[in-house]
């Protein structure tokens, strides 16, 4: 394998941006992200990374809202890059992030589309492009990042965070086309201290530990933010003021929904604010009946599911089946446990 820069792009050089990876199946979330995003940081460019061939309905929506999509040749060649360090033949899109590296802003934001953008990030790329750091991140879990047998060692070694690779903070030129190849091979040796299931995760903070560049979570940097932006962690929204606040008092700067599924995820009241902004009134409520349709449905068909399996379980105990024959006939028995 490997890699050639790609000049061919015309596309200028700007000093801030935002890039999020994205196709038409999370088409739902992105179009909550791009309106927040529009909403709080009208400013800063967005480009979206396609995850693959199947843009169509993106392609429609640049028509209404300011984003542009990158060129295939751009970010389709970090592709490979799964085959040498996972070797799994599955998500190779997911590698596509590394295209930020060698984009069109100088100090980027990466999100994942699954986000709401609830203040200004020009605070955030405005002190980290005056630090010593070369990414900032946003939330950290080393069991999603390397195995038990491996984290304490990596820790040990290079002192790694297992930051999550949704949301993060870099420049341009951060790493070279030529040293990215060179530790893709030695991940590829340390396959096995990976969390495979995690895919682009473990590699994005192998790279950033083995090559021994500095990170921070962002609280280091900007002590009132948050030290973590999931949404499954108690957090207050105001959507007066579109602020989140965590029970430490700190500063979301984004709700992240990682780990969640459209239409049932947490919070969905602050995902349908932004899904539904600028929409008439009978078309807000079209869609909002149509979500909660499509999330209680979801809901009932685990519910089945699960409660079929109970039931099977239960009347294939034969301890049950032979308390309730005797009850049937009038005999006790002792409750079975």
């Amino acid at each position: 394998m490997t890699f050639e820069p790609n000049n061919s792009s015309n596309q200028p050089v700007r000093e801030r941006g935002v890039y999020t990876l994205a196709n038409d199946v999370v088409v739902e979330w992105f179009l909550a992200f791009v309106q927040c995003l529009q909403k709080t940081n009208p400013t800063l460019p967005l480009t979206v990374i396609p995850y693959n061939k199947s843009i169509s309905k993106l392609q429609a929506l640049k028509k209404e809202y300011p984003f542009t999509i990158m060129e295939e040749s751009e970010c389709g060649r970090f592709d490979a890059l799964e085959a040498v360090v996972m070797g799994q033949n599955r998500s190779a899109a997911m590698f596509r992030k590394w295209a930020c590296f060698f984009g069109h802003y100088i100090n980027f934001v990466f999100l994942d589309a699954d986000i709401i953008v609830t203040s200004s990030l020009d605070d955030i790329l405005g002190a980290f492009s005056h630090s010593t750091y070369d990414l900032i991140y946003f939330d950290a879990n080393l069991e999603v990042v390397y195995t038990p047998k491996a984290a304490p060692e990596m820790v040990a070694k290079y002192g790694s965070a297992g930051f999550i690779a949704g949301a993060f903070a870099s420049r341009k030129g951060t790493i070279s086309y030529n040293e990215l190849l060179d530790i893709s091979q030695k991940a590829a040796g340390d396959r096995d201290k990976f969390i495979i299931d995690q895919v682009d995760q473990p590699f994005l903070n192998y790279v950033f530990d083995a090559s021994r560049r500095p990170t921070a979570n962002v609280d280091q940097l900007l002590p009132t933010f948050a030290a973590s932006t999931w949404a499954r962690q108690p957090f207050i929204y105001d959507s007066k003021t579109n602020m989140a606040i965590t029970g430490e008092g700190k500063l979301m700067p984004f709700i992240h929904w990682a780990g969640c599924a459209y239409p049932t995820m947490v919070r969905p009241e602050i995902f349908l604010l932004y899904r539904t902004s600028g929409l008439s009134l009978p078309a807000r409520l079209k869609y909002n009946a149509v979500f909660y349709f499509r999330r209680y449905t979801t809901y009932f068909l685990r519910a089945k599911a699960h409660w079929t399996r109970v039931i099977t379980q239960f009347l294939s105990s034969k301890a049950w089946r032979k308390f309730y024959l005797c009850k049937m006939i009038g005999i006790k028995l002792e409750t079975p446990t």
